[in-house]
């Protein structure tokens, strides 16, 4: 089932000016097939697109909907 479960990777810090990771260096996201997204938590930009991208995945997925409830289910449990 782990497969199935939608993952994002996100840069951080996009909005400084001398940042050590240049756009043609990251190609870890397109050999796993993954999307990537360019954040600034600092400059408030581009927060929102993994989120909505997530959301958008996990409503379409009825599987990992019903397999996250019970996650949280045995964590309320064991709680």
């Amino acid at each position: 089932m782990r497969e199935n479960i939608p993952i994002v990777l996100c840069g951080n810090k996009v909005d400084l000016k001398d940042r050590r990771v240049k756009a043609k260096n990251m190609i870890f996201h397109r050999k796993k097939h993954l999307p990537y997204y360019d954040i600034s938590a600092k400059a408030n930009y581009n927060l929102e697109k993994p989120f909505l991208w997530l959301a958008r995945k996990l409503l379409r997925d009825d599987n990992l909907v019903r397999y996250l409830i019970q996650l949280m289910q045995k964590s309320v449990e064991l709680n």
